[in-house]
């Protein structure tokens, strides 16, 4: 059975990824913007209609992960105003970044990702996040001001419990299963 975790640590980049996180934050924001208007939530849709528009001179691939986020948002917001026609357009404020797995690398224990053509980003990965992706097969990363957060999937052997108990607390009763036995207690109020 495949399995996606994530693990995470800090981080003190913050000051170097400033103007990125900006450009991050300027993209999502336009994308949800104008997808809102033009009724687009499908993330392939973004990219058709502005990813030409939102080029710069950072990294292409920041824009991928903009208008993902964005079509995320546009999603959420798409449900939201079914159930509440009053709901508000989403607005990103918080650094962050999307960074998919194509887009940095881990080499002798120190990720990189590019901030700008030849210009790149280096951040030490502390023992326990390699220890946890040794082996494994690496996803995507978000990024905030302090914090990195690297998700990662692998193989796991699915288990049979033997012995198992659970304990359901009903107004009236409270019910108790351990393996095959059941116990029900009745409550007087």
């Amino acid at each position: 059975m495949k399995v996606t975790k994530c693990v995470w640590q800090f981080h003190d980049k913050n000051t170097e990824l400033h103007p990125v996180f900006d450009y991050f934050r300027y993209c999502t924001n336009e994308a949800i913007r104008i997808g809102s208007q033009k009724k687009i939530t499908s993330k392939f849709s973004l990219h058709e209609e502005l990813y030409y528009k939102l080029r710069s001179d950072f990294v292409a691939k920041f824009v991928y992960g903009a208008l993902e986020c964005a079509a995320a948002k546009l999603k959420q917001y798409k449900k939201a105003k079914r159930k509440n026609p009053d709901a508000r357009l989403p607005y990103v404020w918080k650094n962050m970044l999307c960074l998919d797995n194509q887009i940095y690398k881990i080499e002798n224990g120190i990720l990189r990702f590019p901030i700008k053509p030849k210009q790149y980003c280096y951040i030490r990965l502390n023992s326990y996040v390699l220890e946890q992706l040794e082996n494994t097969k690496l996803g995507s990363i978000t990024i905030t001001s302090n914090k990195l957060v690297i998700s990662y999937s692998k193989e796991v052997t699915e288990k049979e419990p033997e012995n198992f108990s659970s304990i359901d607390r009903n107004l009236d009763n409270a019910t108790r299963r351990s393996g095959k036995t059941i116990l029900t207690c009745t409550m007087d109020m």
